[in-house]
């Protein structure tokens, strides 16, 4: 039966936050200081331990800031609209969230997150603007809440407690089993270029011609446009694969000043500058873009085809022998990068065309069949993060039976 219902205010408190003025050095700290929390902390983590940023005590007296204890639950009015967060240490936030600490004797803190969360999916009819999403502090405390007794509220908790701790970890190991289809598929490409017996050579040997992309004023975040010529950017080289989410556009007349950075469909891209996730040296092959142009740290490369083959080169380079090939001439700690003779001084293993060919073309198979296994675990995160929602929902609002509820 579904619970009698009050409003979100009558049962908690609220503390919106606030910015302080990013103008003035001595209001911030890059290691001391209160964690000052925003929308980008809580969407990476579910309790909030670490923040980009930390306010000092004059930067908290500047905008009298809330200081929120452990425990305090953090609400996003703002951006990703609904997102619920805990924070796992004292800190502070910005105007775009909200400080929620429950009434003892009126609400649990546990069964207040998953409320909110079960409230997500239909916060969109509460939005005040038809550009932006985002409530205001009035809205979310006029928005509902279940009259129960504390202990039952408890009991909802724990027993949710346990069932999404469940289905997580279900999420988790499906998660794991994506990523190990990947390290397979790649140490199966390492495997069948080093069965070639090959010999290595630069990378400048397999290359008719290279360059990289403009520096300095000759191409700024003032030139790009809403259409034009494409700019091919970072994250638009991915492992043996062109991303094309990430657009970027230039004026076409701007564009043919820069013909020296200019791509050709079937030229080999790389990547000049890597991190964690997406190695230094990394290659794709580029697709017909149209009139395009290379962005800083990256580079465009025409393959000689007499010696090489731009899919196979792309393959090399993204696989752990490439990256490692790299990783020997690269320089950077957190982001490590190199520069264009680096490029094409890499050591590659290159055996004949018709050899290439071949490793391309099973590569292919295998990359369709990797992609088909991970497609599908993709599908059953889907349906068991849908089902984690539709529990959550189902008991708080007492649609499901909850033992010592």
């Amino acid at each position: 039966m579904t619970p009698e219902q009050t409003a979100l205010k009558r049962v908690t408190h609220f503390a919106a936050g606030g910015t302080p003025s990013v103008s003035e050095p001595q209001f911030w700290s890059d290691d001391e200081g209160t964690p000052w929390v925003a929308i980008g902390d809580m969407t990476s983590q579910p309790l909030v331990r670490r923040t980009e940023r930390r306010v000092t005590v004059e930067g908290i007296a500047s905008k009298r800031l809330p200081v929120g204890k452990k425990g305090t639950v953090l609400f996003a009015m703002y951006a990703s609209v609904g997102t619920v967060s805990v924070l796992d240490t004292e800190a502070s936030w910005n105007q775009a969230i909200l400080g929620i600490e429950p009434v003892p004797s009126l609400s649990d803190q546990r069964f207040l997150v998953y409320w909110l969360l079960s409230l997500r999916p239909q916060l969109q009819e509460h939005f005040r603007s038809n550009t932006q999403d985002n409530l205001n502090a009035e809205q979310v405390g006029n928005l509902p809440y279940p009259v129960l007794s504390v202990e039952r509220q408890r009991a909802i908790a724990d027993f949710l407690d346990a069932e999404t701790a469940r289905i997580d970890a279900l999420i988790e190991k499906k998660r794991r089993l994506i990523e190990l289809l990947e390290d397979q598929y790649w140490s199966w490409v390492s495997e069948r270029i080093w069965r070639a017996h090959a010999p290595t050579v630069q990378l400048r040997r397999a290359l008719v011609w290279i360059t990289d992309g403009p520096f300095g004023s000759s191409l700024t975040s003032s030139h790009y446009s809403d259409a034009g010529a494409r700019v091919v950017r970072l994250g638009n080289i991915g492992m043996a694969e062109f991303k094309n989410e990430d657009e970027a556009y230039i004026p076409t007349e701007h564009y043919a000043t820069l013909l020296k950075h200019s791509v050709q469909a079937g030229d080999l891209l790389i990547a000049g500058l890597g991190d964690a996730n997406n190695h230094v040296g990394r290659g794709c092959v580029a697709p017909d873009l149209g009139r395009a142009i290379v962005k800083a740290d990256c580079y465009c490369a025409t393959v000689d085809s007499r010696t090489g083959n731009p899919q196979f080169l792309a393959l090399y380079l993204s696989s752990p022998l490439g990256r490692n090939a790299v990783a020997n001439l690269s320089r950077g700690s957190t982001r490590t990068r190199i520069n264009l003779d680096v490029a094409k001084s890499v050591p590659v293993i290159l055996p004949s065309p018709s050899e290439q060919t071949s490793i391309v073309n099973e590569a292919g198979h295998r990359r369709r069949v990797t992609s088909s296994a991970q497609h599908s675990l993709d599908t059953q995160i889907e349906l068991l993060t849908e089902h984690r929602q539709a529990l959550i929902t189902a008991a708080v609002t007492g649609q499901v039976e909850v033992p010592g509820a």
